[in-house]
């Protein structure tokens, strides 16, 4: 800000933009990580596979560091219509898939850590807000849903997350959650 004014710094557009890829509709950003899902940019021609696409804040602009895919063999649709970054943690929902990809931030890059098999209280992911809703909070991951909000958390041991609280709105999204005490 200058003088308590925001001031546009740059516009960022990934490295193989395609007509329609929606790149940007949904982003997070968590200290110098911003990840950006570009749920209709397509892996062959006139798909919708979709991409999210990872920069690091290097402390003049945002550095363009990994784009990430579905795991090998998984096919999606839309994939990056939601996505949080904490850490070293990546969740990604894809739109009406029911189910949400973790990948972990390793020294050899992103690599897919796991993939969670979304119940019918969440339903699938679809295009309305508070739908794709995915949030990352240390070692807790919130997924929203058409039926409400899942909590999972990490056991260390296990090396996997396991659901641990059931919420019931339609349309929840991280702030509410933190309001009402979620965590």
């Amino acid at each position: 800000p200058v003088d308590g004014e925001l001031v546009f710094r740059e516009q960022l557009r990934p490295f193989d933009s395609t007509p329609n890829d929606w790149f940007g509709w949904d982003l997070d950003l968590h200290e110098s990580t911003l990840a950006v899902g570009a749920p209709g940019h397509p892996l062959l021609p006139n798909d919708q596979a979709g991409a999210v696409y990872l920069y690091e804040w290097n402390g003049q602009d945002w550095a363009f560091s990994e784009k990430v895919r579905a795991p090998a063999g998984v096919t999606t649709y839309r994939f990056g219509a939601g996505v949080d970054v904490n850490g070293e943690w990546l969740a990604v929902r894809a739109l009406l898939d029911p189910e949400l990809y973790i990948y972990r931030r390793t020294a050899a890059g992103v690599v897919h850590h796991s993939t969670i098999v979304l119940d019918p209280f969440l339903g699938n992911g679809s295009s309305q807000p508070g739908r794709n809703v995915v949030c990352l909070v240390g070692d807790d991951l919130l997924v929203g849903g058409g039926g409400g909000v899942r909590v999972y958390t990490f056991d260390a041991a296990l090396q996997a997350w396991a659901p641990v609280v059931e919420r019931t709105s339609l349309s929840l999204g991280c702030a509410d959650l933190a309001e009402d005490g979620m965590f």
